[in-house]
């Protein structure tokens, strides 16, 4: 109803009119955030309205705020929920660069961490150009530096777990590069710190194999790394 009722464009009149305004931005934020979680058409709107360029434009504004970061990895992440044409523009639009820059500037935020994580995953989505593209904006080792930044975190980690093996969920070359940025090494870690967390061993089961789909050098790689051989299958 909020989106019927032409709240996103009034709440992006207000983002454009003060931009230098971190209340502002985080308030908007807040709100394009909260709106994308409801239907499908929600997002669509929230699409054709741009709302998604004006919380990236925010965030690129003011990366020190951690409070506007932290929405803004969340709006991102909500927005970025099913339809890979708004994932698309979404990467295009500088979305995940922007998330990238939050999690190297606010390390040691769990909450922002876990939100950067999950927002990385989502824009991934099933779609190869989108996996390349968060890749190319240093996904893989944001992530990376996120889970062993806070190796204790188990909502962190399963988010990790999750975006990585999105990342190496398209073909041989994003395998490689997941690995290579320390993917297949920070997910055993996880799994070995969190045994009995389901959602670390199920998501860390889901990216490992990802990671060595189809391909028998990157499986005796991931191997070699400390992978148990039934973690693979």
């Amino acid at each position: 109803e909020c989106v019927e009722a032409g709240a996103v464009e009034l709440i992006l009149q207000a983002m454009g009119a003060y931009v230098d305004s971190v209340p502002v931005q985080l308030a908007g934020t807040t709100a394009l955030g909260r709106m994308a979680l409801g239907e499908a058409s929600n997002r669509q709107a929230m699409k054709e309205a741009e709302a998604h360029a004006a919380i990236i434009s925010g965030m690129e504004t003011h990366l020190e705020a951690l409070g506007l970061q932290e929405a803004g990895c969340l709006a991102l992440r909500n927005l970025s929920l099913g339809a890979a044409a708004l994932q698309l523009e979404i990467v295009a639009a500088g979305g995940a660069a922007s998330v990238v820059a939050a999690l190297a500037a606010h390390r040691d935020a769990p909450r922002l961490q876990q939100e950067g994580c999950a927002a990385l995953s989502n824009m991934c989505g099933a779609d190869a150009t989108c996996q390349t593209a968060v890749l190319a904006a240093g996904g893989a080792e944001a992530v990376v530096a996120a889970m062993l930044a806070h190796h204790r975190a188990e909502k962190v980690l399963a988010q990790g777990c999750g975006a990585l093996g999105n990342m190496a969920g398209g073909d041989a070359s994003g395998q490689q590069a997941v690995i290579a940025a320390g993917g297949a090494a920070a997910v055993i870690s996880a799994m070995r710190t969190h045994p009995s967390v389901d959602a670390v061993a199920q998501g860390g089961r889901a990216a490992l194999s990802n990671m060595v789909w189809e391909d028998d050098a990157l499986r005796q790689q991931v191997l070699a790394e400390g992978a148990e051989v039934e973690w693979l299958d």
